[in-house]
């Protein structure tokens, strides 16, 4: 989920195989792809046909220009949002292989995430071997490197606001890949429970989001809420009540709300709210920087 830079007042979200351009949280048109119908084609807009999407990348730079990891299809496309025409841009798709060089020759295999690490440098996370890779320009040209192996398979991966570390969630937790390797900062223990970090129980963690460098949130969808890791203080604690089956929706403080089937965070810093998009329905988790 994120800002879209072609259009200010929206924002840029996957629903189904597709990516949509939202605007107030109401009305959507599609980029790429459609909600229901998966497969591989290079066409325009809603005529193009995507896999399950783990990534989209915005730049600074080029507005007009759109990164997609397509996991389904071991690709990553690209789009232009002037024509909306839909491209491959590195791997064979439909291939789902691995291998590092020059774009005419390397592989995509199953990627998760694209994270903008600087101009002309790019990570997004291997799944098919567990591993960070890096597309960048090197002499003129763009490469894919890998350049660290994990011991996990990512459901999500976010970089921290220093861009020292990648982190990662899994079906296990949340570990951080850094120059000293991987590390499990935060073991699931499939369950519910606050605390020192090294006591807390989760269920199914998802997207997450850091607000400062030591502090961000992750979405449990196994208990329907969103967890909040500090890292300064190793504590662990959570917003709105845990649902593990049949979940309503409450409004109200952290300790009484609950929410259905959270999936996106989007950080509203400006107006010191979080939008937090479900599978039906969106929220605004309003909070102080202090």
């Amino acid at each position: 989920m994120n800002f879209d830079n072609y259009y200010k007042k929206n924002f840029l979200v996957v629903f189904g195989y597709a990516l949509l351009t939202v605007e107030r949280a109401q009305f959507y048109w599609a980029i790429a792809g459609t909600i229901s119908f998966s497969g591989y084609k290079e066409a325009k807009g809603l005529y193009s046909r995507y896999g399950v999407i783990t990534g989209v990348l915005l730049f600074p730079e080029d507005k007009n220009k759109v990164w997609i990891a397509d996991h389904t299809n071991g690709c990553i496309r690209h789009v232009n949002r002037k024509s909306l025409q839909s491209a491959e841009l590195v791997g064979k798709c439909t291939k789902s292989l691995v291998k590092d060089g020059n774009f005419s020759v390397a592989e995509i295999g199953e990627p998760i995430g694209l994270l903008y690490y600087a101009r002309d440098d790019v990570l997004f996370f291997e799944n098919k071997k567990p591993s960070v890779r890096r597309i960048r320009k090197w002499h003129g040209k763009w490469v894919v490197e890998t350049i660290f192996t994990a011991n996990r398979y990512a459901s999500y991966i976010a970089l921290d606001p220093r861009k020292k570390a990648v982190y990662m969630t899994h079906s296990t937790g949340v570990s951080r890949i850094n120059e000293n390797g991987e590390t499990l900062i935060l073991e699931s223990k499939n369950g519910h429970h606050d605390g020192p970090i090294e006591e807390a129980k989760t269920r199914e963690l998802g997207y997450m989001m850091f607000l400062s460098n030591d502090l961000f949130m992750v979405v449990d969808q196994g208990n329907n809420v969103i967890r909040v890791v500090d890292l300064y203080s190793s504590l662990v604690s959570t917003i709105c009540v845990p649902q593990t089956s049949d979940p309503v929706v409450v409004d109200g403080d952290v300790d009484r709300c609950r929410i259905q089937q959270p999936i996106y965070l989007l950080d509203k810093s400006k107006y010191f709210y979080v939008w937090v998009l479900g599978k039906r329905r969106y929220y605004q988790l309003f909070y102080d920087r202090e």
